[in-house]
């Protein structure tokens, strides 16, 4: 079989063998091209956006090398944005920039250190405030529960604008960081109020 093929390729002239080989580069990249647009490009992490835009890029600069005429500029310069574009994404800006963007993608580990951090930082700022007013009473702990889980969710539903399902749904969003932010707050809390008030 692997003879066979091998004598119809050696005897194809090479007109015939790059048409081949354009033939294929097309119907490669069609079905890579349909793939990434079936796993929505916009959820993609950054290193897998930049694969497949390098993938891209490779292909069209394929086709700058079997095409002539117009075929051939427009593959050009489609080659030099993709590359562009593959180099953006790459060289994204920071990642505090990132922490606002919702386009940005995440990952579900991603996400959840953010979150942990955010009640982190939440934690810590109420249970100094609480401490240094001074304010008693459970009701205080349920007002910090409130705060928290309403700042968390706000950030992912409002500014990141996020697919809860893709991360586990609200519940698990929400009690990410919970116990160890309500432990910090509980600490900061009974240290300063102890520390400023007797």
């Amino acid at each position: 079989m692997l003879s066979t093929v091998s004598a119809l390729l050696g005897s194809l002239t090479f007109p015939i063998f790059c048409k081949l080989n354009y033939q294929l580069f097309c119907h490669g990249f069609s079905v890579i091209d349909f793939a990434f647009n079936l796993i929505r490009p916009h959820r993609c992490s950054g290193d897998s956006k930049v694969f497949y835009l390098k993938k891209k890029g490779d292909y069209h600069r394929n086709l700058v090398e079997f095409t002539t005429g117009q075929e051939r500029k427009d593959a050009a310069e489609h080659t030099i944005s993709v590359y562009k574009s593959a180099q953006s994404v790459h060289l994204s800006p920071s990642k505090l920039a990132n922490l606002f963007d919702p386009d940005a993608s995440w990952d579900k580990d991603q996400l959840g250190d953010v979150l942990h951090w955010i009640r982190q930082v939440v934690g810590l700022i109420c249970g100094l405030l609480w401490g240094s007013i001074p304010l008693v009473g459970g009701i205080w702990i349920i007002a910090f529960l409130a705060i928290s889980s309403g700042i968390v969710y706000g950030y992912y539903a409002m500014i990141l604008k996020v697919d809860e399902e893709d991360f586990g749904g609200h519940a698990a969003l929400l009690q990410e960081g919970l116990f160890a932010s309500v432990t910090l707050f509980l600490l900061a809390w009974i240290l300063v109020y102890s520390l400023a008030h007797f």
